[in-house]
This record gives C-alpha cells, structure tokens and sequence, in this order.
C-alpha cells in the first residue's frame, strides 16, 4: 500500500492505492501497484500485470476531479476492453497506442479492475458496420445503454435525457448524485445525475431556469452543436475561419440558425457529422440513436 500528500495539486489530498484481491469480483485479473501522482491537473494511477490485482483508490477528502488510471491491456481487442467498478459498472477505458495502455479517468473511490466486456445487440447487425462499432465500442466502455439487454433500438430518435448522459460519459464527467436543480427531473430518475452533471459542466442548459425536459426529442442541430462546443471548451479546438465553404457542402446552408453555423462549421471540419446521400444537413430533423451514437464516438475519439 502506498499513500502519497499533495497540498499543490488537490488542496491537501491524501490519496491511498493499494493492492486487493480480484474475487472480490468474481473475476480474473491483472492489477495493480501504485506509480505515480504528481500532475496538478490529472495524477496518474498505473497498474501492472506482476500480479492479478485490483487497484483500490482512497482520497480523503474526496477528489473533487477526475484523476488518470492505466492499466496494461488484456490480450483481444482493447475496444472492448473496459475499467469496472466494484459495483461491476464500466466506467470507461480508452486505449492509447503511445504507451500501449488503457486509461480511464475517475473521480470517486473504490476498487476498479480491467475486463472483456463486449456488449452484441442483436437489433443493430443490418446497420453500417460503422454504426454497429460505435454502439458496440461505446456500450462496452460504459458510454451508451441499449433499451434492453439484447436491444439498442438504433431507429428510436434520441431525448436530450440520453444525450445528456452520452456527453457526460464520454467526458468522464458523469455524476449519479449531481442535482441540476430541475423541478423535472427526480432522484429517483435514470438521467437524473446526467442532467445535473450536463448542468454543472455546462454541456447543456435547462429550457428553462429550472426545467431540463428530458423526454424532450433534441434535433439534429442541437446535437451537433453541443458537440462541437465539447472539441471547443475541452480539447481546445479552434474555429474554422473558412466557415462558409465549409457549410456549402450542405445544399441546405441556407437554413441553418446563425447562432449554429460555426460549431456546425467545425464539427464539419472534423468529421463529427454523418454525410446524408442526399447533400442535407437537415437541422431540424429528429437523430436516431444510432447516429448519435455515431456522432459521440467520432468525438469520443477524438478526446484524451
């Protein structure tokens, strides 16, 4: 067991990581010992595979930020590879080629393992191998749910309940308990923290001061536009200068609100957008999930 203090980096954080059995998953592992921790804006957690191991995290007080853990990748494909909980919830875990591990950003304290948790709908296998890959890739980490167990309804149009949660979980910033204020939105709610951590991380606003309308069918715009805003306000992306003939690749630019057009610009620019045979944008048209789902893997892509 190791513990590090870090007055500069977590306002006197003592962070606590040691190694714990994996049955208490029930599972095998191959995890972890404590690396590292010394950034001020992400402390990196590594485990290794000497051991099957869980890696256990403790922070008093709790952190108030994500920090990083790594874990080496199992063997099989990494795209179904996921970070779990001990409550055996994905919480993400994306692969990076450089350092040939998988990270995932958390926040609360528990005990996370690595696993295969490839998740096969059985509703999606006449869809684009494009779509079937984000909804497979985004299901296994945790990101998208399907409306059963075997089903993702890749057709039904997406509320802004699960766009919400969408953004949340692929920035890692998803809070069950997170309470937006929303006299629409209870506790007992599925997407009750997804509109409260959407809320605080101003991702998404309420229609109103204190309503969020989450049954509410979001439209296409709305959508992109949010994204965009993500690659913007998180990655640092820059805006497009050459907006227009950006937007001219849509024979309907014409229709697309002024306060959209540069953040459909630069969602254009970086391929967030599914091209229409029929050169439409189609603004206000309704997004299925599965091209939502589209949409947030491309930008979950592109996040690090």
């Amino acid at each position: 067991m190791e513990t590090i203090q870090s007055d500069a980096a977590f306002n006197s954080l003592s962070l606590t990581i040691e190694q714990v059995p994996t049955a208490i998953f029930g599972a095998n592992g191959s995890h972890a010992r404590f690396a590292s921790a010394t950034s001020p804006v992400s402390m990196n957690l590594f485990a290794s595979s000497e051991s099957p191991m869980a890696l256990r995290v403790t922070s008093n007080p709790p952190l108030t930020r994500n920090i990083d853990i790594l874990f080496p990748p199992l063997s099989g494909d990494t795209n179904y590879q996921a970070i779990m909980n001990e409550n055996d919830e994905a919480v993400g875990g994306k692969y990076n080629p450089i350092n040939n591990k998988i990270i995932g950003k958390i926040k609360n304290n528990g005990t996370y393992i690595l696993r295969h948790n490839r998740k096969d709908f059985t509703d999606i296998l006449a869809k684009t191998a494009e779509m079937q890959d984000a909804i497979n890739i985004l299901a296994a980490k945790g990101v998208i749910n399907g409306t059963t167990d075997t089903t993702f309804s890749p057709d039904s149009p997406i509320n802004r309940a699960e766009i919400a949660a969408l953004l949340t979980r692929v920035l890692s910033v998803y809070d069950a308990n997170e309470d937006g204020g929303f006299i629409d939105v209870l506790r007992a709610d599925w997407f009750f923290g997804a509109a409260g951590s959407a809320k605080r991380y101003n991702l998404m606003s309420g229609v109103t001061e204190t309503t969020f309308a989450p049954l509410l069918i979001i439209p296409k715009d709305q959508i992109i536009v949010v994204s965009a805003r993500v690659l913007r306000e998180d990655m640092r992306y820059k805006d497009p200068v050459n907006i227009i003939s950006l937007l001219n690749i849509y024979q309907d630019a014409d229709s697309l609100a002024d306060w959209s057009r540069t953040d459909i610009a630069l969602a254009t620019r970086e391929d967030l957008i599914p091209r229409r045979t029929d050169g439409l944008f189609s603004p206000n048209a309704q997004m299925t999930r599965g091209d939502a789902a589209i949409v947030l893997y491309r930008l979950y892509e592109k996040i690090w």
